[in-house]
Order: structure tokens, then sequence, then C-alpha cells
């Protein structure tokens, strides 16, 4: 037996940890301009507002440039590589979150399980890939990173709860965010065969609720609005940067 239930309060103390263990080394390997490849398109795209290449990524344009009005990192470039940072250790600490709660099945005492599921995260953090990717903004990947590790720990927090009428908004939510997220990169949509399978092993029977159905529906056409509403008022407004031009549908 575990010495902890599934319901037991998550050791966010050591998520916050994580992340700021994760940050130190994204911070002094920050890249202190643009880069190669998409680098200069995205940053530029999110000063001005723009439209960078299909599929337009209207979510981190919106994120980003909000970011990028706050005084951190002196140079604007070097600001939005802070955001590819910061988001990439979030996810990091929702992801430790979610293998603390996956290791609660295999190991007992708290100390080696925390121990595992940091060390594997942390490890996983430093991978090329990632690390490359959080510490220059050459894409917006590390937000599809962000929302992909949220839509799990908020499933695993709808399976975790006691049944009742408040449980099935932690499902609406991951539903709401997993379409919210496409409208940055369709990466996002790797959380759904999560939640299906996670849904289905757990209580399939929440399929068969018609209030869960209908609002699934609304939260995922609200989600994805984005792509058809701000694209197309903003390419007809003809910004510095408009990769195809979606002015219309």
């Amino acid at each position: 037996m575990t010495d902890e239930s599934p319901t037991s309060r998550p050791p966010y103390a050591w998520a916050g940890a994580l992340f700021a263990a994760v940050m130190v080394v994204y911070l002094i390997t920050l890249a202190p301009t643009t880069a190669f490849w998409d680098t200069s398109e995205y940053i530029a795209a999110a000063k001005v507002l723009g439209i960078p290449h299909p599929p337009g990524n209207p979510l981190f344009t919106l994120m980003a440039h909000v970011w990028g009005l706050l005084p951190l990192a002196g140079e604007y470039a070097k600001r939005i590589n802070l955001f590819a940072a910061v988001t990439s250790a979030a996810g990091a600490a929702l992801w430790f979150l979610v293998a603390e709660r996956w290791c609660r099945a295999i190991l007992a005492a708290r100390g080696p399980r925390i121990a595992a599921a940091f060390a594997g995260v942390f490890s996983s953090a430093m991978a090329w890939t990632v690390w490359n990717q959080s510490t220059v903004n050459e894409k917006v990947y590390t937000i599809s990173l962000l929302s992909i590790a949220l839509c799990v720990w908020l499933t695993l927090r709808w399976a975790d709860e006691a049944p009742g009428p408040r449980r099935d908004r932690w499902l609406i939510a991951a539903l709401y965010l997993t379409a919210l997220s496409s409208t940055n990169h369709q990466m996002g949509l790797l959380a759904l065969p999560v939640i299906g399978v996670y849904v289905l092993m757990t209580d399939w029977r929440v399929l068969l609720r018609p209030q869960v159905l209908v609002a699934a529906a609304a939260v995922w056409v609200v989600g994805i609005s984005i792509n058809y509403i701000y694209l197309p008022i903003r390419a007809g407004q003809f910004p510095a940067i408009n990769e195809g031009e979606p002015a219309g549908f």
C-alpha cells in the first residue's frame, strides 16, 4: 500500500522548487537575442501582432505580445526568449505533479517518489530539444508543452475527485484548454488521446451524460474560435507580418 491516497494534497512546494531549478538553468543559458530559422519571424509577429506562417498561431501571438509589454529582460527579443523559458519551466512543474501522482501506484514512500519524479522531469527539461526551444523562442512549442501538461493534470484531478455534480468541471476545463491550445499549434491536440484513454479507464459513463456532452461541445467551439475570429479580423488590418493573409474563410 502507498502512504498517501490519490486524493492527498499534491506536492506543490516541490513543483515550485522544480520550476525554480529549471529556470536557473534556462536563465543562465538564455539567448540574448534572436537566432536562426523562424525565431525572428515569431518574435517580430509578437511585437506587431502579426500573423506568422500557417497555421498562424494566434494564441502565441497574443500571449507573447502581452508578455512583451512587461518591463523585463531589456531587449524585446530576449524578453520573448524569457517567455519561452517561463512557459517551459511551468510545464515542467506540471509534469512533475503528473509524474508524482502516477508514481503513487508503484512507490509507497513519499521521499523516493518525489525524488524519482523530480529527477525524471528535470532530466527531460534538460533534453536538447526541450532546452533549445526553451532558451530561444524559435517556435511556439513551449506553450504547447505547458498546455498538454495542464490538460493531463486537470484530467488527473477529475479522476481523483469523488463523484459529484462538481467533479466534471475538471474534465470540461481540460477539453477547453485542449481546444484553445490548438490555436497555438496543432501539437496541443496530442492531449486528446491521453484524456480519452484515461476517461475510458476511469469512468466511461461520463460520456453518456448529456450535460457533459453539451458543455464539452460548447467549450470546444469557444476554444477554437480564435482561429476563426481573430485571424480574419487581424489579417484584414494588414499587419506588417501577414503570412497567407487569412482575411476570409
